[in-house]
């Protein structure tokens, strides 16, 4: 464990970095320079396009007065329309396109969209091959091309240059109509763009990298399985009781791989029994035969599935088909999680000659020692549960908020492939209150976070705790004398804990060490040192061994034990430090950190 002496050095940086990093960690705020670009940009080709507009419309009046003059002076064969569009637009008497006839009436119909009609001239519709507009008699008096005499259409207005080919344009539309569509589509999308860029996708996941750290893993094979049974079987035999009975739940997940996710509970009873030789039986409401029969149970034997209708005694049921509540096949044990109506309902099943109790130690002592495939599992979901710690802590800034931190964390280890993840973020002074205030905090340059968090990976728990300050964090030195402290406190309990030593002695190991440390502190150290596990390290929450004071607690730690080494300090109003980690007793008696893989633990604390 490193000495730490006074705060690290951290070096300045730039404002240009301080900007970069917040749009690193907030690729939303790229929205906002889109929204200002392109609206901008609207209006502005908006006003230029409104210019243009005026000029044209200027041009139109100045080439109607014209023509008036001309058509009242010179009254020949020679229509005013064709030179115009001859002369000044360049076009061949015989073939024209309709396209750029469309275009000409733009300019004499300026009330037409002309965005439009533009996307209307730049498809080629095909050549308008029209007869020559050289003089006939029927065009010197109407006006209009011979061969499209037939449209109805003349020429004594602005409408007729469509000669029934434009499409319609209702004149009194907006010449702007386009661009003002078009600005409100560009202010919409850039509106989701910046509520919305933090959405995960498979490309803007932050966390997707984690997903491969434990990918290698597979659940315990069944042949694991059996060896519990077969294990459990001879205690039950030693103890001469004729059933251990529990309900989905961590022993039978541990004994059968049925867990809570498999059955939930509910009021109508679904049990797992073992007998002394090894065999598996489930009890099962009968209208559900079927989706227990799909349940997948590793067993030597074909599992015995016992149904009870709905008019039966669940109880009675079972204990009929297993014989039991005779002498002869001796008591019945429950698991310790084993809800009371359930318990209860056993007992009167049993009557006066069958004695139902809670299972004994050595049936729990069998959960208490993990095997190498436990061991593997538990050390990538402690690992992995770490580095989404230090991958959220990448994204956090000063100013953002508990509840978006705890959405970070659940991405972040769903991403890691994690299961039934929880989040505990705590910021400055909530972090006093070990599980939560119950408000949402926004944090502060001055404040330390607090996340304690964990997953289940193929029915194993993590839990980690760090406490942690932001780069940018200026954190008051006797907090940062606090966490150097529990620090301290985490590395000296690690080095206690060893097969054969009380549990006890290793938890008052660490509050001698803390006072020594820091006089005065082990009164703020208010909970006991660690928890076993099957949650740091396996299939349930807290449970044996702990790592408290007590004189009741006298167990001696062995191999294959697991459990947290979790110190805190929590002054309330004003700080709260807790750094955990997990840890299992390995075959030669020390103690093995299941974060080692990646650095264990938190360095300072700005490097957790």
């Amino acid at each position: 464990m490193a000495v730490f002496g006074s705060r690290p050095f951290r070096a300045h940086t730039s404002r240009a970095d301080g900007i970069g990093r917040i749009l690193k960690r907030h690729p939303s705020y790229f929205g906002l320079p889109f929204v200002l670009v392109m609206v901008g940009g609207s209006f502005a080709l908006s006003t230029f396009t409104q210019t243009r507009y005026d000029l044209h419309e200027k041009k139109v009046t100045q080439m109607s007065k014209e023509e008036e003059l001309h058509m009242s002076k010179n009254r020949r064969h020679v229509d005013i329309r064709e030179e115009y569009f001859v002369r000044v637009l360049g076009f061949k008497r015989k073939t024209m396109k309709i396209g750029n006839l469309c275009e000409y009436h733009a300019l004499l119909v300026p009330e037409t969209n002309k965005l439009w009609l533009r996307l209307v001239s730049r498809f080629s519709l095909g050549r308008l091959v029209t007869e020559s507009f050289s003089s006939t008699a029927a065009s010197r008096h109407t006006g209009q091309p011979t061969g499209l005499r037939n449209e109805g259409v003349g020429f004594g207005d602005r409408e007729s240059l469509r000669w029934g080919i434009c499409p319609k344009v209702a004149t009194t539309s907006s010449p702007f109509l386009a661009y003002r569509i078009g600005i409100l589509v560009l202010v919409v999308l850039s509106y989701l763009s910046v509520f919305h860029s933090n959405e995960p996708t498979n490309d803007s996941n932050p966390f997707k990298h984690l997903a491969s750290h434990c990918a290698h893993t597979s659940p315990i094979p069944s042949s694991t399985f059996l060896e519990r049974q077969s294990s459990l079987a001879r205690v039950l035999k030693e103890q001469q009781v004729g059933a251990y009975i529990a309900e989905p739940g961590p022993s039978a997940t541990y004994f059968t791989n049925i867990s809570l996710g498999d059955w939930k509970l509910s009021e109508r009873v679904f049990l797992i029994a073992v007998t002394p030789g090894a065999r598996v039986h489930v009890l099962a409401p009968k209208f559900e035969q079927d989706r227990a029969r799909l349940l997948s149970v590793p067993s030597r034997e074909d599992v015995g599935f016992i149904l009870w209708a709905e008019e039966e005694n669940p109880y009675d049921v079972l204990f009929r088909a297993l014989r039991l509540g005779r002498k002869e096949i001796g008591d019945v044990v429950v698991d310790e999680g084993m809800r009371l109506f359930v318990a209860e309902g056993l007992k009167r099943a049993g009557g006066d000659g069958t004695r139902v109790g809670m299972a004994p130690p050595s049936v729990r002592a069998l959960r208490e020692q993990k095997g190498p495939e436990e061991i593997a599992l538990m050390q990538c979901a402690n690992e992995v549960t770490l580095m989404a710690i230090r991958a959220v802590r990448e994204r956090m800034y000063i100013g953002i908020r508990e509840s978006q931190v705890k959405e970070l964390m659940a991405l972040a280890l769903s991403s890691a492939g994690l299961k039934n993840a929880f989040a505990l973020v705590q910021f400055g002074e909530n972090a006093a209150l070990p599980h939560g205030s119950g408000n949402d905090r926004t944090l502060l340059a001055q404040d330390m976070v607090l996340i304690d968090t964990g997953g289940s990976l193929h029915n194993y728990e993590s839990d980690v705790t760090r406490t942690f300050a932001l780069p940018d964090s200026v954190v008051p030195d006797d907090h940062i004398r606090i966490w150097e402290t529990v620090s301290k406190v985490q590395a000296y309990a690690f080095s206690v804990a060893r097969r054969g030593v009380e549990a006890r002695r290793v938890d008052e190991a660490a509050r001698v060490h803390m006072d020594n440390e820091q006089p005065g502190m082990a009164k703020y150290f208010s909970h006991r040192l660690g928890h076993g596990e099957q949650t740091c390290i396996g299939l349930e929450g807290h449970e044996a061994p702990y790592l408290r004071r007590g004189s009741d607690n006298a167990h001696k730690l062995e191999a294959g034990n697991a459990m947290s080494d979790e110190p805190g300090i929590y002054i309330l109003g004003k700080v709260g430090v807790r750094l955990e980690d997990c840890f299992y007793i390995g075959r030669d008696g020390n103690a093995v950190l299941l974060t080692d893989g990646v650095g264990g633990f938190a360095r300072n604390l700005w490097d957790p």
